[in-house]
Parts: C-alpha cells; structure tokens; sequence
C-alpha cells in the first residue's frame, strides 16, 4: 500500500474523522507527497458543475461567541512582518489581537513571538555572520 511505503516527506492522507492528531488508522485514502497534494488540492477546489459527491458539514469546534473578545484586527503570525503589522494598526488606534503558534521542536524549542526570522533565522544569522567578523 502507497501509505506505508512513502518514504518522502510531507505526506497527506484524507481521514474517516476528524481529529486533532493524526492517526494512520483512520486513514480513508492516501493522497501522497508534496507534488501529489498539490494535485489532489487543485481537483479538490476546482470549481466543478457536478453535484456534491456528500453534503457539508461544520464539525463542533468548541467555539463560543460569548467570549466577550472584541478587536478591530486579528493578526494570524508573530513574525517579523506580523508584529509590524500589529504594531502600525495598534499605532492608528486599532484594538489588535495577534496569533502565533510553534508547535514545539523534538528538542524542545519553544521559540514563538518573532517568528523563524528573528528567533533561528535572519537575524542569528546576521549575529554570527557579524561575530565571525570581528574576530
């Protein structure tokens, strides 16, 4: 079978349930790597004159519009051009929200404000670009 035998990754599969973990088990059809996905995603959003295959369905997210969160701007990301962005709307006025989220590395890295660039990319980058330099 395609699913075992994949060796390259990402690999994508479609699931019988929806759940926050995958789970080989659930695994309804393999769609495959990152040339494969591409493929599957382009047919997938196609738009198409045939009738639905099945009926869509919006699945319980836990969400709750009694939160009492009220904001004029929501900024999804924490990187470099993310903090800019909410600091200039913050700036004019806006009430500004901003999400990120770094799943934590095997290692433990739990880096998350500032995004790849300023916490392991561009800007160690430059610093150890810059030591180097020095010395």
């Amino acid at each position: 079978d395609r699913a075992s035998a994949h060796t390259s990754s990402p690999f994508c599969w479609t699931a019988e349930r929806a759940s926050s973990e995958p789970d080989a088990s659930d695994c309804k059809s393999f769609v495959g790597g990152h040339d494969d996905v591409l493929g599957w995603a382009r047919a997938f959003c196609s738009p198409s004159d045939a009738p639905a295959e099945v009926e869509s369905s919006l699945v319980d997210d836990g969400h709750s519009s009694d939160h009492g969160y009220e904001y004029d701007l929501v900024v999804i990301g924490g990187g470099s051009g993310g903090l800019a962005a909410s600091k200039e709307a913050s700036a004019l006025g806006a009430k500004v929200a901003v999400l990120d989220f770094v799943k934590p590395s095997p290692a433990g890295t739990k880096w998350g404000l500032g995004g790849t660039c300023v916490n392991v990319g561009c800007i160690p980058k430059k610093l150890m670009h810059g030591a180097a330099l020095i010395n």
